[in-house]
């Protein structure tokens, strides 16, 4: 009786084009972490909600944490935090400036410090408005984050045509205030990347630069989001937590 040839598996399509992804990222022109936050700069990342910071960004925060960069995280949403034994709170002026707790995320990524530590502080705020309706305050928004910001702050924020309203808003308000304050924005896609593949042309790639994460920031990445209790969508935390750069819009 003939021996019957095995037959051939039908490639994974998803794998395909997760790796023609990263081939394509690959080839993206890339910037160092230290490039794009100078010393003796502060930098600032804006999220819609809180956690989504460490999905879209979590390599870069790892990276500059470790160079020495002094950093604060705002979400839109959430519930606006009273000030925690690792925030303590500060003055500016007659207003008292009230920082949330750290999130299992941030600490899984390795940045929350301790009070014996020459590291730089990393600082976490929530907005407290309601999610979904972000752009409805989008007034409101960019007034919290002109107060909060500093001339020089270096600012990265979700992209103003990212897909989602939520995202768009945070987009939109975070370069209003920093116009008025005069810091730089740097946009960054998210929800982008559960609608646009490589090559997309409603991505304006001569704009996009690829910030690599070493195999420290990687491993903190994933482990960060490895945990319970992150938000958001499931599939692109994975394909981020797997991704070796994160893609920034100059």
């Amino acid at each position: 009786m003939p021996m019957l040839s095995a037959v051939p598996q039908a490639p994974d399509h998803a794998a395909v084009c997760a790796e023609r992804g990263r081939w394509a990222l690959a080839g993206l022109p890339s910037i160092a972490p230290a490039l794009m936050v100078p010393e003796g700069r502060r930098a600032v990342v804006v999220t819609p909600d809180p956690d989504d910071e460490v999905v879209s960004l979590g390599g870069l925060i790892h990276g500059l944490h470790f160079l020495g960069r002094p950093l604060t995280i705002i979400a839109a949403t959430g519930e606006p935090g009273a000030a925690s034994i690792h925030n303590p709170p500060e003055y500016h002026g007659e207003a008292q400036v009230q920082y949330a707790p750290y999130s299992g995320a941030l600490h899984r990524l390795g940045v929350t410090g301790r009070a014996d530590s020459d590291m730089a502080p990393c600082r976490v705020m929530h907005a407290g408005l309601e999610k979904g309706t972000l752009h409805r305050n989008e007034t409101a928004l960019a007034a919290f984050l002109a107060w909060r910001l500093q001339p020089g702050d270096v600012m990265f924020a979700s992209w103003r045509f990212d897909g989602d309203p939520d995202h768009e808003a945070v987009g939109r308000a975070a370069l209003a205030a920093a116009a008025i304050v005069g810091a730089k924005c740097i946009p960054v896609p998210v929800h982008a990347w559960a609608w646009a593949a490589p090559g997309d042309t409603r991505i304006p790639w001569h704009r996009a630069r690829r910030i690599e994460v070493d195999q420290y920031g990687l491993y903190a990445k994933r482990k960060a989001l490895s945990g319970d209790g992150v938000p958001g969508d499931a599939p692109l935390r994975g394909a981020t937590a797997h991704q070796p750069c994160e893609i920034v819009l100059l």
